[in-house]
């Protein structure tokens, strides 16, 4: 009895040294992407925000070798068709007919609509009781008003409805606090179209990270 309790304390001893390399190394990799996620929170100053409540994970693949085209920005402009000056309450995103477009945060739809004269097939997208997503001029809709979405699940297509102007596809793509449009370039300490894809997708790593999303 005492030799077999001898030998099954040196197999338990010998299974828990053998775990041991493996949970050092797990520690450590847990520990380096911690570190990661602060690195990139405190470069998109977003620490008084609240990481997992901003909607501005990506919207469309982004092919890193390719520009991330924006062909209008928000701001005040005179409107290509009616000619004259509006505030373009978001960016405008140059996308090819029916590519996917995503939720650019989890939240429920909470209106799925086609306007002739204004946005086309447009989506609205609630994320919380500050933050909601416009996607419009698809060219198909892939959900329903009601439905509950998560960030990066596909809503649309890609296309030209509503009121556009030119031969190009593109997504008009606003950012709403408080039912009121903002600057989401800005919001997020963006200059440039890629710079804007760049910093969505760290915030994408950061969601993927703490929520624990493959």
């Amino acid at each position: 009895m005492r030799k077999l309790l001898i030998t099954l304390s040196f197999i338990l001893l010998s299974t828990l040294n053998s775990f041991a390399p493996m949970l050092d190394e797990d520690r450590v990799n847990r520990s380096l992407e911690f570190e990661k996620v602060v690195v990139i929170s405190k470069e998109l100053d977003i620490n008084q925000i609240g990481i997992s409540s901003i909607p501005l994970n990506p919207f469309i693949e982004v092919d890193t070798s390719q520009n991330f085209k924006i062909s209008s920005k928000y701001g005040y402009r005179m409107h290509p068709v009616l000619n004259v000056v509006l505030l373009h309450a978001g960016i405008d995103v140059i996308v090819e007919r029916n590519q996917p477009i995503m939720a650019s945060g989890s939240g429920q739809v909470i209106r799925v609509e086609y306007s002739k004269y204004g946005y086309g097939n447009n989506i609205i997208i609630k994320h919380n009781d500050e933050y909601s997503t416009l996607y419009a001029h698809l060219n198909a809709v892939k959900i329903k008003e009601g439905d509950y979405v998560h960030y990066g699940d596909v809503i649309g297509f890609g296309g030209q409805t509503g009121l556009v102007w030119g031969k190009s596809c593109h997504l008009h793509f606003e950012l709403r606090k408080n039912n009121i449009a903002i600057n989401p370039l800005k919001f997020i300490g963006a200059k440039t179209g890629n710079e804007f894809a760049k910093k969505m997708y760290q915030l994408k790593n950061i969601n993927d990270y703490l929520f624990g999303v493959s």
